[in-house]
């Protein structure tokens, strides 16, 4: 590997590469090649899609891990002190409310209302529910011509 690949060997080792052919020995130094810093501009488009820069490596910084650990402490008990606040106030400061007809309303009597209207609506409705039940019980051909569809699909 440190022998110097040309631009002719580089140009055919990018169209090997572009079409899945390079071997891993190639592609290393298809690497070295494009990381080098004095290449013809006719190379840069290969170089970014590739992402062969040469970039300097940056100094780690000691001690990374340990504010990243205090902070995330810091945010979790702010998130526990925040619910415990919450719970702890009695239900009555928090309000009720609803989106009816696209308006809202927080007047807890109208709303009850609201809801109760909502459910005998729905009970009175119930005797439609049977209706279609006993349309079905006595139609058996129908039934049947429904049926006979999912036959042909076992």
């Amino acid at each position: 590997m440190k022998n110097k690949t040309t631009i002719k060997e580089a140009t055919v080792l990018l169209e090997k590469y572009y079409d899945g052919l390079t071997t891993v020995n190639e592609e290393r130094r298809l690497q070295a090649f494009l990381s080098g810093n004095e290449l013809p501009a006719r190379f840069n488009a290969d170089k970014a899609i590739l992402g062969y820069f040469n970039t300097q490596k940056q100094p780690r910084k000691n001690g990374f891990i340990v504010p990243f650990i205090r902070w995330t402490a810091v945010a979790a008990a702010a998130a526990v002190a925040a619910l415990l606040i919450y719970n702890t106030q009695p239900l009555s400061s928090r309000k009720n409310y609803a989106f009816i007809n696209g308006k809202l309303v927080t007047n807890t009597d109208i709303l009850h209302a609201s809801a109760l209207a909502s459910i005998q609506e729905l009970t009175s409705s119930s005797d439609e529910v049977q209706k279609s039940a006993n349309l079905l019980n006595n139609d058996e051909e129908l039934m049947d011509q429904q049926l006979s569809l999912f036959k042909g699909l076992d």
